[in-house]
């Protein structure tokens, strides 16, 4: 029973090494790219009172930036977590200077434009207002760059397939993957459409794009139970 068990042992390893002599692969290159617009935009604002005594000066920095929260909150939904204040207060001899800045940071453009050029509108000199910038979040970055590899892999997949059916054979799964590079630049493609400073050339400024290029193995089997490599 032992020899037998032994023989059995040994027919199936040399099977097997005649199974990995037999396999075949194919080296598939592949390049993906992706893009992505800016997740972030935000705008600063500066009210500043200058009053003979403190509490006017107060009451006349409140009355602005209550007015600019309630447009915020209230009219555009933006969250209280979204918007940050700080008050400061400096005195010359003969008056109160009460200063607040506010920044205001919203990933729904639309929202926040139709804010900010609200209250544009409806304040005076005193409030001070920047254009909206763009900016790109660190988990917006990371997801781009895992979409752009996954986006790569799946042409490889195809054009794996594709030389897979004109051989006749089917594609198996992945050996191996070599990623040899995957880049993110910013606005490069855009240079040359915009020249000037409106939202609409601030976002393609912010623009993502990402690039990847990759090496994947495949195997290749028999679609029949007949030989095919030969």
């Amino acid at each position: 029973m032992a020899a037998v068990g032994n023989n059995e042992r040994i027919e199936s390893s040399e099977h097997a090494v005649a199974e990995r002599k037999h396999r075949r692969y194919i080296e598939v290159h592949s390049i993906g790219e992706h893009s992505i617009e800016p997740d972030v935009y935000e705008f600063h604002m500066s009210v500043q009172s200058v009053k003979e005594t403190l509490v006017a000066a107060k009451e006349s920095v409140k009355k602005r930036v209550d007015y600019v929260l309630h447009v915020l909150h209230n009219l555009h939904k933006i969250p209280r977590t979204s918007v940050e204040t700080r008050e400061e207060t400096t005195r010359t001899e003969l008056q109160y200077c009460i200063h607040c800045s506010i920044h205001v940071s919203w990933k729904d453009i639309k929202s926040l434009e139709k804010a900010r050029n609200q209250i544009v509108e409806k304040l005076d000199s005193n409030v001070k207002i920047s254009q909206i910038s763009c900016a790109n979040s660190e988990s917006a970055k990371d997801s781009l760059r895992i979409e752009t590899f996954h986006r790569t892999i799946c042409n490889a997949q195809r054009k794996g397939e594709s030389v897979a059916n004109s051989l006749d054979v089917q594609l198996d799964g992945p050996i191996s993957v070599i990623e040899h590079s995957c880049e993110t630049v910013q606005g490069k493609d855009n240079s040359n459409q915009c020249q000037d400073d409106s939202l609409f050339c601030r976002i393609k400024a912010c623009t993502l794009k990402c690039v990847c290029h990759v090496t994947v193995v495949f195997e290749i089997t028999c679609k029949h139970r007949k030989a095919c490599f030969r």
